[in-house]
């Protein structure tokens, strides 16, 4: 159970935050003192401790898409720099899409990747205040952790689209 749904480190993370939607899934303490993933049921017997997501369930709160504009960064040879004004002749807007994979490593578990991207180049939209740039990209053994991963990383951005957000921030 615990594969298909966020790990409770990062359930935990997310109501920190303020994402609390109702979720198909829980966590709740057993009477054991165990902490189990059961159906959402407030009513339950057990301790409720926090919602656990599924990937769909976070999908639907995560853009496929952020528009970007000249002074978002991508890579460049050992640095970034500025996209810079020609990708934005006569007014077009652009955007990076959002871009998932899967790597097989030499460890047991596989490792899931997710980045916002534009033409085929990971993008930062911010620096540290130690000069380091807000890369937009997140791994993570569990893809559900991963997507989770992704949502703080846009909340942090404040790139979240607030119609989808507003009802439970």
């Amino acid at each position: 159970m615990d594969k298909i749904v966020t790990s409770i480190e990062i359930s935990k993370k997310l109501n920190r935050i303020g994402f609390v939607e109702n979720s198909l899934f829980s966590y709740y303490k057993n009477n054991l003192g165990e902490i189990i993933v059961l159906e959402t049921d407030l009513n339950s017997d057990y301790e409720f401790i926090c919602y656990t997501y599924t990937f769909q369930e976070l999908l639907k709160y995560v853009p496929g898409q952020l528009e970007i504009n000249p002074d978002t960064y991508i890579p460049k040879d050992d640095t970034f720099q500025k996209i810079g004004k020609k990708d934005f002749e006569y007014g077009q807007i652009q955007f990076a899409g959002l871009e998932m994979f899967k790597s097989d490593s030499e460890r047991k578990s596989s490792v899931y990747i997710m980045r916002y991207a534009y033409e085929g180049k990971m993008i930062a939209f911010t620096q540290s205040n130690k000069g380091l740039f807000n890369n937009l990209l997140r791994y993570d053994e569990n893809i559900n952790d991963c997507l989770a991963k992704v949502y703080m990383m846009l909340s942090e951005e404040k790139k979240l689209n607030s119609s989808l957000i507003s009802h439970h921030m």
